[in-house]
Order: structure tokens, then C-alpha cells, then sequence
């Protein structure tokens, strides 16, 4: 994946039984934008279909936020729309910070 910094590839349902979209991506740029990334694909290899998910707003001390992750198995995403994601930030003072997102799951 071109373009990418830090981030995950896992399998997933998330995106309905019977959808050929069996592998997601969640992660980061490789630009420090602050940008959260994710993406489906039908094998782990691609062709990958990436859109930007959530952007933070720079912090205040100029720093970016990086290293982001994924945690599937933190949630029951395909039933409740929830996915835990973690990252970085400060720089290199070591401060990592989690939250939930909560996607529609619309017809699934």
C-alpha cells in the first residue's frame, strides 16, 4: 500500500455476510496529516480501495498523531458497527491514546 505509514490488515465481516469485501485496513499516512486511513479488499493483497475514515485536528504543540491501529478483536464490529483504534501522539513522549468509532451498519 502506497502511501501508508503504520496500520493493520485484518480479516472482517464488517462489511455484510455476503459482501466480496472480506479484508479491511485501518491505519495512517505516511505523511503525518493526522489522518486515520481505512480500506476493504477481497484478498489480503489487494487491489486495496483506501478512503480517509476520520482526521484529527492538529494538536496545539504542532506534533502529528501516527502509528495508528486497529483492534478487531476489541469489538463484535460486524454486529454493533464498533471498532477500538489506538495511536500516537506528542511525539516521542510515548503518549498513546484509544477510542471507539461507531460505523452505520446499514442493511447488514
Amino acid at each position: 500500500m502506497p502511501n501508508m505509514q503504520h496500520g493493520q490488515i485484518f480479516p472482517t465481516k464488517m462489511f455484510g455476510s455476503s459482501s466480496p469485501y472480506i479484508w479491511a485496513f485501518v491505519g495512517c499516512t505516511a505523511f503525518g496529516d493526522n489522518k486515520v486511513m481505512m480500506g476493504r479488499a477481497t484478498s489480503p493483497e489487494g487491489p486495496w480501495d483506501i478512503q480517509m475514515a476520520m482526521a484529527f485536528s492538529q494538536p496545539k504543540d504542532g506534533l502529528f498523531r501516527y502509528c495508528v491501529y486497529p483492534h478487531p478483536w476489541a469489538d463484535n464490529t460486524k454486529e454493533t458497527g464498533d471498532l477500538t483504534i489506538s495511536w500516537s501522539e506528542g511525539g516521542m513522549t510515548g503518549g498513546v491514546l484509544m477510542s471507539k468509532i461507531r460505523f452505520a451498519m446499514e442493511g447488514l
